[in-house]
């Protein structure tokens, strides 16, 4: 069971990574060009590449792509405030020692905040699909990766 949810976890995490960047930029690099041949990837870049990718696939409206940035905005927004903002050697262990209960304790609070917003966004996400996306987005998330 622990199994499976952390995996549902990651295929969150993996579709996010899709859904953060900003479909209506084009990505500074073309695939597999410059520091990419490499292995190595910028970040903001690759998601970039990756949303523009799925974009396509699934043959989102401009409209669509429209109210699909309103929630990578608000998104973002949402993530930036469940950032740490303080050092957490500094936050629990300044006595000398390290609380590792409490810094337990609110690094899970902190996650669980992160994945109910991520929960929101993907639902949020789907809503804006039409059935047929539904579908094409479904078989997307099963179909093999091509290494």
């Amino acid at each position: 069971m622990i199994k499976k949810t952390l995996l549902g976890f990651a295929l969150i995490a993996a579709s996010a990574t899709l859904a953060l960047a900003d479909v209506s930029q084009p990505s500074p690099q073309p695939p597999m060009q410059g520091h990419m041949k490499q292995g190595h990837c910028n970040f903001e870049a690759c998601a970039q590449m990756r949303e523009k990718e799925l974009a396509q696939k699934l043959s989102l409206s401009s409209e669509q792509i429209s109210k699909l940035e309103v929630l990578q905005k608000a998104l973002k927004e949402k993530m930036k405030a469940l950032r740490p903002t303080e050092n957490p050697l500094a936050k629990y262990g300044s006595s000398g020692t390290f609380d590792k209960d409490s810094f337990t304790a609110d690094a899970t609070t902190k996650s669980n905040e992160r994945i109910k917003v991520m929960g929101e966004f993907f639902s949020s996400f789907v809503a804006i699909l039409t059935p047929e996306q539904k579908l094409k987005l479904k078989d997307l998330q099963l179909a093999p990766k091509a290494k």
